[in-house]
């Protein structure tokens, strides 16, 4: 008999390095988004270093934990956020995509389909008159549509 497997939990592990050069190897696993979202992390850091060095001024030997901690923080929640159950650089790209596709432009949809002549104040229709046969004896009428 056949078994369906459940392959979810694969496809959803991280990338994680575990070599950095040929010769250094380290015995755990650094998840790569998490890395990538530390460095960025980081960098806003960095940018902002005034402010970070004279918070770590008040306590002796905080400069190195607010460097540190704040980026691995920031790092962890990010990667436990899944916003409309998605991984959240795909969110991200979903909410990027919408926001310049669809609400810049302000656009409108109905049925999936994009409505169009919004813009325009009125909408005007030519008449149509509509003639049909006699038919079992009762007399032709004209209507308009």
């Amino acid at each position: 008999m056949k078994e369906a497997y459940n392959y979810k939990k694969v496809f959803e592990e991280p990338y994680v390095i575990y070599q950095i050069t040929r010769n250094v190897i380290i015995p755990f696993g650094i998840p790569v988004t998490k890395s990538i979202i530390f460095l960025i992390v980081f960098g806003i850091m960095a940018l902002c270093w005034k402010f970070f060095f004279a918070l770590g001024k008040a306590i002796p030997g905080m400069i190195p934990v607010l460097y540190v901690g704040i980026p691995y923080g920031i790092s962890t929640l990010v990667m436990r956020i899944k916003p409309n159950g998605k991984k959240l650089p795909y969110f991200l790209w979903d909410l990027w995509m919408y926001y310049t596709g669809i609400f810049l432009p302000k656009k409108k949809y109905a049925g999936d389909q994009e409505v169009l002549y919004l813009d325009q104040k009125e909408i005007r229709f030519t008449p149509v008159t509509i003639k049909t046969k006699e038919k079992e004896g009762k007399y032709a009428t004209e209507d308009t549509v």
